[in-house]
């Protein structure tokens, strides 16, 4: 079972980025007089995918880790009395055990196993289990000698499932004892937009303060595309007693439309920093640039230092905080002429707090401050989100992540082509996807398959805003096949 739940730690991790990463770059446009459309998107997109791409899915997977190692069933739950009424039961100790790890006790669970395996050396479903625990607290070396012993027992208690968990784990200890560690996520697949061009809700424009009606070829149409995404991420421990070390980065993401052709996207990201963990609590600093061209022209090339936080407040709950600033430098496309204007500064502070509920079910609430200078005072903006999320992973390996959003943003400058009026934009966006791990399906026959994830997601996204042009309403499906490997 835990091993399972490993797997779905990778799965739910790989679908993560896949999806953050997708949506950062699947943003939409306004057909308008004035700014243009397609600036408004990318611009959106460069920061989505800014915040999102690897960032989401690390706090889904610390928080999904966390989780791992408690109980499965909480009748299970036994108190210390109980076990000095009964100090020989080897069951009741095994529950004991388990107990201590739901609350956090790694440590007294730990010993817990050990005199119960002392006492008892053919309880292999129990020196599984203390291996299981020996690896969360980092002791891989003593994890993999008990691993060793489980696959190497012939004790009648030991089905094939707990074999297949120990050579599992033993995998993963070989790939975490290598100094130099490589992963790759690949993924891909189709998505379909009710309002693709993001056309106005009222189908009227601002211009000089007078509402002006939209032509049918410039209200909102939807559209379809397909999308495609490659990441590779390498891992250098520096072989200090403190863990230490140099992560690097790149990723690929290409989408194409199938008629709206100028939303073509290509975009490459790069990171390099170093991450220290010490007493639970990581700091990661980095730098980051990406690269995005739209429509095959280059659109946006930014460059900045990212520096991440992540502290345990207690057994459940896990504060992660992020600060980082960019300079964004925007070049003018024959569909987005006057983009330069956009050029500047982007500072964001990011803080949210993660939850685990229950062995299968964590939620998040955080809350986000951005400030975006321009060469051109109107494109330069600050504003707030909150934002909530929950994730639902059930016994089968199937799991359900949902997340919602309310955000806003004032603008330092009217713009005199549109209005005298300054613009305020208030942007709500709700998402759910559901995931299915090919595994589920055909179990351990295809060995291959294993980690091969299809997901289903759906997001349903309201702009309001003080000027017509911004307002505008649009839904996404989004199909997909997810596969990460690790060397």
């Amino acid at each position: 079972m835990q091993a399972k739940l490993v797997r779905r730690r990778s799965l739910i991790r790989a679908m993560s980025i896949s999806c953050t990463f997708f949506v950062s770059l699947g943003g939409t446009a306004v057909a308008q007089s004035g700014p243009s459309a397609l600036e408004e998107s990318a611009l959106d997109q460069s920061e989505r995918q800014r915040h999102s791409i690897l960032h989401e899915f690390r706090r889904i997977d610390a928080a999904t880790e966390a989780s791992m190692f408690r109980p499965f069933d909480s009748s299970r739950r036994v108190a210390f009395s109980e076990v000095l009424e009964s100090p020989d039961d080897p069951e009741l100790n095994f529950r004991w055990a388990q107990t201590q790890v739901a609350d956090g006790n790694l440590t007294g669970a730990c010993a817990t196993l050990q005199r119960l395996i002392l006492n008892q050396p053919d309880l292999q479903r129990v020196r599984l289990f203390y291996a299981i625990v020996l690896f969360r607290l980092g002791n891989l070396p003593e994890a993999d000698i008990q691993l060793s012993l489980v696959e190497k027992s012939e004790a009648a208690d030991l089905t094939p499932s707990l074999r297949d968990q120990a050579a599992s784990y033993r995998s993963q200890i070989r790939t975490r004892s290598r100094r130099t560690r490589h992963s790759l996520l690949v993924s891909g697949g189709s998505t379909y937009d009710s309002n693709k061009n993001s056309g106005p809700i009222s189908d009227q424009i601002s211009l000089l303060d007078t509402r002006i009606s939209l032509g049918s070829a410039n209200r909102k149409q939807s559209d379809s595309g397909w999308f495609s995404v490659a990441q590779w991420t390498t891992e250098h421990d520096l072989g200090h007693q403190e863990e230490r070390q140099l992560v690097g980065t790149a990723a690929y993401f290409h989408a194409q439309q199938d008629d709206f052709r100028l939303f073509d996207v290509q975009a490459l990201r790069f990171e390099a920093g170093l991450r220290t963990r010490r007493s639970g609590s990581s700091l990661h600093p980095r730098v980051v640039a990406d690269l995005i061209d739209l429509s095959r022209e280059n659109y946006l090339r930014s460059v900045g230092l990212e520096l991440e936080a992540q502290r345990p407040l207690s057994a459940r709950m896990l504060l992660t905080s992020t600060a980082r600033v960019t300079h964004e430098d925007f070049d003018g496309t024959p569909d987005a002429a006057t983009a330069s204007e956009r050029s500047g500064y982007r500072s964001v502070l990011d803080s949210e707090m993660s939850f685990v509920l229950s062995p299968y079910q964590r939620v998040a609430l955080g809350a986000q401050l951005t400030h975006k200078s321009a060469d051109q005072t109107y494109h330069a903006y600050s504003g707030w989100k909150l934002q909530a999320s929950h994730q639902w992973t059930f016994p089968s390996g199937l799991f359900v992540a949902s997340s919602a959003s309310l955000g806003f943003d004032r603008y330092k400058k009217n713009q005199d082509s549109i209005s005298t009026s300054k613009r305020r934009d208030l942007r709500t966006r709700a998402r759910v996807s559901l995931g299915i791990p090919f595994a589920t399906l055909v179990g351990s026959r295809i060995p291959s398959l294993r980690d091969l994830v299809f997901s289903i997601g759906g997001e349903a996204q309201i702009n309001r805003s003080n000027l017509p042009n911004y307002a505008f309403r649009n839904r996404k499906l989004t199909l997909m096949l997810t596969k990460p490997l690790s060397f």
